[in-house]
């Protein structure tokens, strides 16, 4: 099976064929559930534009653009890495490399037919299982009050793209956490959820912190929603997490008793992303991460 598909170097006519002026565009196996396995990320100069495929939609997208679209395709499986290049003349030459075994390239002239070679390298193996910082499989609490997880630690399949997005979004926190952490001398590290609703980042966040990397941190999630964020604090006590509270209140004047160091925002609605982001710069938070709103 096909673990990633990256285009590059596009063509002349990748607007016209594809809708946008895309610079790159990366797809990648993200699970096995549901009907649309795929996640897609497309890449112009200013934009990126996120979206889902099925197999049988990658094989087409492979088939229809690498080698024409985009000048240079890599394809990923579990074994073996295939590279579609084409050249000025419109020649399309394919570059097999096994990943595990053998280390030689054997390379092919396709006479400027299409990339339909490359679909020698799909392998209907068994499902791969990504290696996400909040992993699948052990039960976690918080995901299985909040009705992510079951007991038993599987990803209820209708949650499985909230399960995707909040990992994604604790490898972005994951990256910046060694600048941050640098810069308070081994203090209790702070972080505002802005427009937290349920408060399933929330949660994540402070589960990754103190369960997983073993810090100490103290986080608050605010919304304007009071019945929300009596849900969340039922949660919270519920759990008996420590260093984690929530409040109702506008983002644009709340105080903070002690300021954050980090303020995240995720699909903050309305123009609750630009106050956050506007509260972060004027009180001189260390790190900013936003997600905006539709």
């Amino acid at each position: 099976m096909i673990i990633s598909a990256t285009f590059s170097k596009p063509s002349k006519n990748c607007a016209e064929t594809l809708g946008k002026p895309y610079t790159r565009i990366k797809i990648r196996y993200a699970h096995s559930s549901g009907k649309t396995p795929y996640f897609a990320e497309a890449f112009t100069e200013t934009q990126a534009f996120h979206s889902q495929m099925t197999e049988a939609e990658l094989d087409e997208f492979i088939k229809e653009n690498a080698g024409k679209t985009f000048k240079n395709c890599v394809i990923r499986t579990e074994s073996e890495e295939t590279t579609i290049l084409a050249n000025k003349k419109g020649e399309i030459t394919t570059l097999k490399k096994k990943i595990t075994g053998t280390d030689g390239f054997s390379a092919q002239k396709n006479g400027g037919k299409n990339a339909g070679t490359a679909m020698n390298i799909l392998s209907k193996s068994a499902n791969r299982t990504k290696n996400y910082l909040i992993p699948e499989g052990m039960p976690v609490p918080f995901l299985v009050l909040l009705g992510i997880m079951t007991p038993e630690g599987k990803i209820i399949s209708s949650k499985y793209d909230k399960f995707r997005q909040i990992n994604r979004f604790l490898e972005f926190l994951d990256d910046i956490l060694p600048a941050v952490t640098g810069q308070i001398k081994g203090r209790t590290l702070r972080i505002a959820d802005f427009g937290c609703g349920k408060s399933y980042l929330t949660f994540a966040v402070h589960y990754f912190l103190t369960e997983i990397k073993k810090m100490d941190a103290e986080i608050i999630g605010l919304d304007l929603k009071r019945d929300v964020i009596e849900y969340c604090s039922r949660t919270a006590e519920r759990l008996n997490l420590k260093g984690l509270s929530f409040d109702t209140g506008n983002i644009a004047d709340y105080s903070y008793k002690n300021e954050p160091d980090i303020v995240i925002t995720l699909h903050a609605c309305d123009t609750a992303t630009d106050y956050a982001l506007d509260y972060a710069v004027k009180h001189g938070c260390r790190a900013i991460l936003s997600v905006p709103c539709c």
